[in-house]
């Protein structure tokens, strides 16, 4: 795709992915996605009168390169005349597992607290096709049920990412997932644009990085193609979930509520739940434990048909009762 038709491209999607109302806030790391997407934006906000601003979050991960990329970032932001807003995500110290989605969960935060200050009804994140690509991947070799396989929204609430209420009114959208990282570069190198390199890319010690730098090479020595395929099936399994979320909408009502007593929560009527075919049954099952995965949802499912051929004096089981447990030496469910 030649840069001109790049842009008209972005051009004639992204204002479908800007909320109403209130300014477009851009996620902007300094690498080469960000600093492309905020360019578009910028360009899309003078066409149509709209306020856009560079957000930029400081985990201090990489030592002095954070300060060089929160310089970097304010630079752009100062050429292109939008605003630069910055806010820190310190991690805790000594914090070695899940490195990765706790700085996640707290530059998303940092990010709504910043759109909210600022006046932003939409937050865009540089997320491209290979992304996609890579968290499908990642998603299926974790045994991901329906709802991971649909890999990264295009366009959903922030507070489904941040776990806050007061983010609820808030829009994340993806405009570049359609695009590839090839198409990105060529945009840039058109623009004369430059942007910063994160050296912690190349480390195999993350997985998603492995994904990159091995596994997606190889697939593609078969299918050329095979991130884009992937972007796609993606998106199936995305809009399946739509229509999934009405069913779970349903079945929920006719399956849960306090039954259980003793004040133990929220319930599952074995009776009713029995009464659907085994695909109904699992999908709901994968809606109700989105967290786990699809090992761990069959073993609950198990927990579920031993108890049902108990026939419990109670015919419904605490939820809580199927939350799979991970630690060492710990049963599968409680």
């Amino acid at each position: 795709m030649r840069d001109r038709g790049f842009y008209q491209t972005f051009r004639r999607r992204a204002p479908g992915l800007i909320a109403p109302g209130g300014g477009l806030l851009v996620a902007v790391s300094g690498g080469p996605d960000s600093v492309c997407l905020l360019h578009l934006a910028v360009r899309i906000g003078r066409e149509k009168g709209l306020a856009v601003a560079a957000a930029h979050v400081r985990h201090h991960l990489r030592r002095g390169d954070s300060d060089l990329d929160r310089d970097f970032v304010r630079s752009l932001s100062r050429d292109l005349g939008t605003p630069f807003l910055e806010r820190e995500g310190r991690l805790p110290p000594g914090r070695k597992r899940s490195i990765e989605e706790l700085a996640r969960k707290l530059r998303y935060r940092a990010l709504g607290d910043l759109a909210m200050e600022w006046g932003a009804r939409t937050l865009w994140t540089a997320h491209h096709a290979d992304d996609q690509a890579e968290t499908l991947l990642l998603n299926l070799m974790r045994g991901a049920g329906p709802d991971g396989l649909s890999g990264i929204l295009p366009e959903r609430s922030l507070d489904e990412v941040t776990g806050r209420a007061a983010d609820a009114s808030l829009t994340l959208a993806r405009p570049l997932l359609p695009f590839g990282r090839g198409e990105i570069l060529a945009y840039l190198k058109s623009q004369g644009l430059k942007f910063r390199l994160d050296r912690s890319n190349l480390s195999l010690e993350f997985r998603r990085n492995w994904v990159r730098k091995k596994l997606l090479p190889a697939m593609r020595e078969v299918q050329p193609a095979i991130s884009g395929i992937l972007s796609a099936t993606a998106g199936i399994f995305a809009r399946e979930r739509r229509f999934a979320d009405a069913d779970f909408g349903r079945m929920s009502a006719r399956l849960l509520g306090d039954r259980a007593g003793a004040g133990r929560g929220e319930s599952l009527d074995l009776e009713r739940f029995f009464e659907y075919d085994m695909g109904s049954r699992l999908q709901f099952l994968h809606r109700l434990l989105p967290k786990f995965s699809g090992r761990e949802i069959e073993r609950a499912y198990g927990h579920l048909e031993r108890a049902w051929r108990r026939r419990l004096p109670v015919p419904s089981l605490p939820i809580s009762d199927l939350i799979p447990s991970r630690g060492p030496g710990r049963p599968a469910l409680r």
